[in-house]
């Protein structure tokens, strides 16, 4: 049991217990991911949507891919102390799910993705100010909605397309 609640930090974070020394780590992690995400945003989106044709015209797929994976593990490892395991994972992926649900162009998936973050975090915290209970159990059952609806809009409006393309002519 001991071992049990020292793991509890490291799944839920403590948002409160964030040092000085933390913040300015957090904001010079942030200011290299966004330097790094900007140098290799063409090339790393090509290489997401067609790893194939962007290979052929010269990118590097590998590279992209051990860049994003190098992004995605500094990105988690300076969230993790502050937010949780369970949070920076819903968060991450989430938001990011439900947009590339929602739309099917990268730049405005990107946008969404990061608004649709910042509303889930800003309720979650809403609610949990009112309701004493953590705030990342509300922001990770947002993200889970957030997901469910777009997934069902999704299988709605392809099925009614599917029903307009297989009808029999007026």
């Amino acid at each position: 049991l001991a071992s049990a609640a020292a793991a509890v930090p490291v799944l839920v974070g403590d948002v409160v217990a964030v040092s000085f020394g933390e913040v300015v780590i957090t904001l010079v992690a942030a200011v290299a991911i966004l330097a790094a995400m900007a140098a290799v945003y063409r090339p790393l989106l090509f290489s997401s949507l067609d790893a194939d044709i962007a290979e052929a015209r010269g990118v590097r797929v590998r590279i992209m891919s051990l860049l994003l994976l190098g992004i995605l593990a500094v990105t988690a490892s300076v969230v993790t102390p502050i937010v949780g395991v369970l949070l920076a994972f819903a968060i991450l992926v989430g938001p990011a799910a439900t947009a590339a649900l929602v739309s099917p162009r990268p730049g405005r998936a990107i946008a969404l993705s990061v608004v649709l973050s910042v509303g889930y975090m800003w309720i979650g915290l809403a609610v949990s100010y009112w309701v004493d209970f953590p705030p990342s159990v509300f922001v990770t059952a947002l993200a889970f909605a957030g997901y469910l609806a777009a997934r069902g809009a999704h299988a709605l409006s392809h099925s009614r397309l599917a029903l307009r393309l297989h009808a029999p002519p007026a």
